[in-house]
């Protein structure tokens, strides 16, 4: 005689939708509309920038910066409360020039190379 085996669990596959406007990077979805893939968002330390928390604040070259779309997030602050979008001149709008992430990048004047 042989004992019965219990019938294996399956466990169902999590297909993750990215709603676009995001970075991503190795493992994450990047599927949705302008969505970004990259290694190196190129964001500042994590530090107090104001708001709640620390948060990671992009450069003016990261590809977080003018890339996203306040309209298709519904929001039009950041995480500090500061007013979404805040244009950098200097870079090309993806949609209507919001940043991707918590923190909107909304003075570029030190990213300079000569504040440190």
């Amino acid at each position: 005689m042989t004992a019965s085996m219990p019938a294996p669990t399956l466990i169902p596959l999590i297909r993750r939708i990215s709603a676009g406007y995001n970075i991503a990077g190795s493992g994450c979805p990047s599927n949705g509309p302008a969505d970004i893939a990259t290694t190196d968002p190129q964001l500042s330390p994590l530090s107090a920038n104001g708001g709640l928390g620390d948060t990671m604040m992009p450069h003016p070259t990261s590809p977080a910066t003018d890339a996203g779309s306040c309209a298709a997030s519904s929001l039009n602050i950041d995480e500090r409360t500061h007013a979404r979008p805040s244009d950098v001149p200097r870079v090309a709008n993806v949609a209507d020039g919001c940043d991707i992430g918590a923190v909107e990048l909304d003075d570029d004047i030190f990213w300079n190379g000569f504040e440190g």
